[in-house]
């Protein structure tokens, strides 16, 4: 049984695009297996996604935090494989949504390889860029051991996210 790595990819949303990109993604939620833009039921290995849109805020600092999208999924390894199967199966339905999101290569036709290197660059697995862009929280593992109840019992990560 192969273990489960999980993929957040952040993005920022382009101006005036926000209201038509959450109208995108409720039209989605009445069959979330077998949508017409990303049928989530035809990923073999894929066991939770979900895209969250964040609403343009105000820092701490009072700049202005533009509204982002957030995709989320966990899946069996090894994530690149993933990766490849959502492009496969829902290239059309990705341009749908992340044609609303900035540097997303929307004009002409647009390959396989253009949404891959698109969903690795906003991966938030390879550092505190996308999160700090969006003045979201990350916790370290000591952190989040706190919140455990008392006694609970932990498994260790390691770096491709597999529990010992």
């Amino acid at each position: 049984m192969s273990h489960q790595v999980a993929l957040t990819v952040i993005t920022r949303i382009k101006s005036g695009e926000t209201e038509a990109l959450k109208q995108l993604l409720n039209s989605m939620s009445d069959n979330s297996a077998n949508n017409n833009v990303i049928p989530f039921g035809k990923l073999s290995r894929t066991h939770f996604a979900r895209f969250m849109v964040l609403d343009e805020s105000t820092g701490s600092d009072g700049s202005v935090i533009a509204p982002g999208l957030v995709f989320m999924m966990d899946c069996d390894a090894p994530q690149d494989r993933n990766l490849k199967e959502l492009v496969d199966v829902a290239g059309a339905g990705l341009d749908k949504i992340f044609c609303h999101c900035e540097d997303y290569p929307c004009s002409g036709k647009i390959t396989s390889r253009q949404r891959l290197a698109y969903l690795r660059a906003g991966d938030g697995a390879d550092g505190e860029a996308g999160a700090e862009r969006f003045g979201l929280l990350r916790f370290s593992r000591p952190q989040l051991s706190a919140l455990d109840p008392p006694g609970a019992a932990r498994r260790p990560v390691d770096p491709d996210g597999a529990c010992a």
